[in-house]
């Protein structure tokens, strides 16, 4: 089933001990896959552009639209509008998209007589965000350098920009929580006490969600209820899949609507 992607703290990487600049993907929290840049400390050589293709493994896996895209790389090449030696556009830093991968370009500009832009981008910082939900209990986030639309472009134009030893991708390993539900919706016996028996979501699992959202004022965090993660079956709009993080009248209401279509007894959600 799909849920939210937390990306794990086991994503290690070595710092290289060449000068260079490394792009990896890490945790930001418990929704958010974040894709950062940092330099080497012996080198005083600045990323000037970003052209990267990110790509997100796994079995229906969908990514949202990047956010939090970095203030200092607002200079879109491959859509920005000029006219009269001015930006009237910058354009949009995603150069094209599906559902599982994006490629997206930006680049900084910068002038001491700028009123916004005096200074170039720092040495190490967040490129941008987004969040992943897949049916898979890990995906694997993998960032590579966009040839066509320049790599990574440092400020020191001598730098041979494709040289692997210059510029370093690395992949971030995604665990999905709540995967582990082998039977979504299904949460307790016939008599409301869990676990479910793995094979039918029926008025047992209906009112023993109630009861427990009842008791916790109709909003349940998957977090302090691990054993509840196979009720999270939509987001807040009644549409799948859920968010990974919180169980409430969403998920509630989604259940009410697919027994109601199924006679009140029905196989796990997921098979359906």
């Amino acid at each position: 089933m799909r849920k939210v992607a937390l990306v794990l703290a086991v994503l290690l990487f070595a710092a290289p001990a060449w000068a260079g600049v490394t792009v990896f993907a890490e945790q930001t929290d418990a929704n958010e896959v974040s894709i950062k840049y940092v330099m080497d400390g012996g080198d005083a050589n600045l990323p000037r552009a970003f052209a990267l293709d990110i790509t997100v493994t796994g079995t229906n896996t969908v990514i949202s639209t990047p956010y939090d895209i970095h203030s200092e790389f607002y200079v879109y090449p491959g859509s920005i509008q000029i006219s009269g030696g001015q930006i009237i556009d910058p354009g949009t830093p995603i150069a094209a998209s599906d559902s599982n991968s994006m490629t997206s370009e930006m680049g900084s500009l910068y002038a001491s007589n700028d009123p916004c832009h005096t200074t170039p981008p720092p040495n190490n910082g967040v490129i941008m965000r987004f969040t992943v939900v897949s049916d898979d209990a890990s995906v694997e986030v993998c960032i590579a350098g966009n040839a066509a639309r320049g790599n990574v472009v440092m400020e020191d134009p001598d730098i041979t920009y494709n040289d692997p030893s210059y510029v370093t991708y690395v992949c971030g390993l995604v665990d999905i929580p709540g995967s582990d539900c082998g039977c979504l919706g299904d949460v307790s016996d016939g008599l409301m006490v869990p676990p479910g028996d793995g094979t039918t979501v029926d008025f047992g699992d209906l009112n023993y969600l109630i009861g427990q959202l009842f008791i916790s004022g109709w909003s349940i965090a998957i977090a302090d209820r691990p054993d509840l993660a196979c009720a999270d079956v939509s987001d807040g709009l009644m549409i799948p899949p859920g968010d990974g993080v919180t169980i409430d009248f969403g998920d509630l209401n989604y259940l009410i609507a697919r027994l109601s279509e199924n006679g009140w007894s029905m196989g796990c959600l997921q098979e359906l």
